[in-house]
């Protein structure tokens, strides 16, 4: 196997798994463990963004100028990991939105207190 396809799996392999955590997030959200998805999440976008900058390094040092295409590729990949942490950290604000506070319940109605004078009848003596 070649570099440049090694290296390209190896991107591969990393946005599968992105796309598994990222699933793994949203099932945390439904049961509410929220911090910890969110935790989850962004560790591995930083994770995941070095990692792919790393791989673009030592693509470049190792095909310098003799293989455009294979820089091209670890560029390529570089942009896919870095889309990946961009689905991550959307997928960790939508779980850290908050909610909408609940409307109050309106007032109950009170009985009104009578304005109108009571009738007066004159007393039989």
């Amino acid at each position: 196997m070649g570099k440049k396809s090694k290296i390209i799996l190896g991107v591969a392999a990393a946005a599968a798994a992105t796309a598994a955590l990222i699933a793994a997030a949203k099932k945390m959200h439904e049961k509410g463990y929220d911090k910890k998805a969110v935790k989850m999440l962004k560790e591995y976008s930083k994770k995941l963004k070095t990692e792919a900058v790393k791989l673009e390094r030592t693509a470049r040092k190792q095909f310098k100028a003799a293989s455009r295409t294979a820089t091209r590729a670890a560029k390529q990949a570089t942009r896919a990991a870095k889309k990946a942490t961009r689905a991550t950290k959307r997928v960790a604000k939508k779980i850290t939105k908050k909610k909408a506070p609940k409307k109050a319940a309106p007032k109950k109605r009170t009985a009104k207190k009578r304005t109108t004078k009571k009738r007066t009848t004159k007393k039989k003596k």
